[in-house]
């Protein structure tokens, strides 16, 4: 998103200390300018996080999907059309993860299907209920839970409960509304100008942001109470999901892309040319990135220089007798998880304690 807005800081200024905060807002006439919001397609990565969480997957299904898109070094499917050989592709995809989903049907219904009898319909709208809302990051219209209900019958009728689960998760798995992020705010349809993002709409923002995969059910249920309108909840939210070991790989993940480090392990390099070239080679490059990662934290948290920042990591490794990689990984897991104080035992024992100077 673009926009002319500036946050509660310190004035932003110009040439002749002009803040062009202020300059940029009285140009806009007080009209917000929050720029056009694409239709994103999940990336790879953010297909397996997502199928992962949402039917328990395993694996790399998505890579039998085409390469992303890249803006800039960045994975994004917000341009290119898709094409026919993607749709098959997807559907490929689906139809296997629906075959291993319908296998494991006592892990993706929260009820039994198979006590529906005659024309009872209960447990099986239990299950579209919850199973849509996730799948879709929103809750099911009335119109779609309808729709699902038909196809699941359909799907059961003569083949049984485990078929028509399977039909339900291979169609959702296919659909616009899963594949895509699509924010067009409470009206569940584009509108011209600037709309506030949707309860669910925010959830699954912050969520592929912080995580790269879908919302769990404690952003569900704060998207459906409307608490995430509230600065201090959606602050809570944040900090909960910053400490899962989900968002570690997600940060991780921003820097390989950032980098263009992720098929280092890929590289072909001729051995007469670089003969020191190894796959040795490439791990280090790779937890370099890591240590280099830290190093940025350092210097933000003591206000120093890269060498004397790294020099500070160099002393503290030796101290408590760790490889800078692994220091590095504990002081990037202390930012999103810091320790706890302790009544018993005094401060909780930390990194940032050992002195900086001596």
């Amino acid at each position: 998103m673009t926009g002319t807005g500036g946050g509660g800081g310190s004035a932003v200024t110009g040439a002749g200390g002009v803040d062009v905060t202020a300059q940029a807002c009285a140009q806009s006439g007080g009209v917000l300018n929050a720029g056009v919001t694409p239709l994103r397609r999940l990336t790879r990565d953010q297909y397996n996080n997502t199928v992962r969480d949402l039917i328990g997957a395993t694996g790399q299904p998505a890579s039998n999907l085409s390469d992303d898109e890249k803006i800039g070094p960045f994975h994004s499917n917000a341009i290119a059309p898709i094409t026919e050989l993607e749709v098959q592709q997807y559907f490929e995809v689906s139809t296997s993860l629906a075959q291993t989903a319908a296998a494991n049907i006592g892990k993706i219904s929260p009820c039994d299907l198979a006590t529906d009898t005659g024309s009872s319909t209960t447990c099986a709208t239990q299950f579209l209920t919850q199973f849509g809302r996730r799948a879709y990051r929103r809750p099911l219209t009335a119109a779609e839970l309808q729709q699902y209900l038909s196809l699941y019958a359909l799907g059961k009728q003569g083949a049984g409960v485990q078929n028509g689960l399977r039909l339900v998760v291979q169609t959702m798995l296919q659909s616009p509304l899963f594949l895509y992020h699509h924010d067009v705010g409470a009206s569940g349809a584009p509108q011209p100008g600037t709309v506030a993002v949707s309860a669910y709409e925010l959830a699954s923002r912050i969520s592929y942001f912080l995580w790269n995969s879908m919302p769990d059910e404690n952003l569900f249920a704060a998207a459906a109470s409307g608490s995430l309108s509230d600065d201090a909840a959606l602050a809570a939210q944040v900090q909960r999901m910053l400490a899962d070991d989900k968002a570690a790989a997600t940060i991780a993940s921003f820097h390989r892309q950032w980098l263009d480090v992720e098929d280092l392990g890929d590289q072909l390099k001729d051995a007469t040319t670089f003969p020191a070239f190894s796959a040795q080679l490439t791990d280090a490059m790779t937890t370099n990135t890591t240590i280099g990662r830290a190093t940025g934290v350092v210097m933000q948290r003591f206000q120093l220089s890269a060498d004397r920042a790294f020099e500070l990591l160099t002393r503290v490794s030796r101290i408590h007798d760790l490889t800078l990689e692994v220091l590095a990984d504990q002081i990037l897991e202390e930012i999103t998880n810091p320790p706890t104080q302790s009544s018993d035992d005094g401060p909780a024992e930390s990194l940032w304690l050992v002195p900086q100077t001596g």
